[in-house]
């Protein structure tokens, strides 16, 4: 597996951590109904996804390629509609799946996924 690849994995790992830890938190500090309970499996279901597909990334594929970067331009157009919210947070939020999309994209990593 090319190195920039394992890089994206690592990354991708990060971001189902992340995600985990969000749900977990979400839980913890709010009055849990069903509303919050919703919103934080909406908030959770990317970083599965990313966990899934970190799991599947040294076995290569274009399905893994392309729901890859179809997950980080998701995150990427989430993001952007925090910027438009007014949430600066929004920014912070653009990096992690920039660059696991230069990652994945890079012409090594591209051409051992999509063999």
């Amino acid at each position: 597996m090319p190195s920039p690849l394992r890089g994206a994995r690592v990354l991708l790992f990060l971001f189902g951590a992340l995600s985990a830890l969000v749900f977990v938190g979400g839980l913890m500090a709010a009055d849990v109904d069903g509303r919050v309970v919703g919103r934080l499996l909406w908030v959770a279901l990317p970083g599965v996804v990313a966990t899934v597909l970190a799991l599947r990334l040294p076995r290569g594929g274009r399905g893994v390629f392309w729901t890859t970067v179809g997950l980080q331009v998701f995150s990427l157009l989430q993001a952007l509609g925090n910027l438009g919210a007014g949430q600066p947070q929004g920014l912070l939020q653009m990096v992690l799946p920039t660059v696991v999309l230069v990652l994945v994209t890079r012409p090594a990593s591209r051409s051992y996924l999509v063999r």
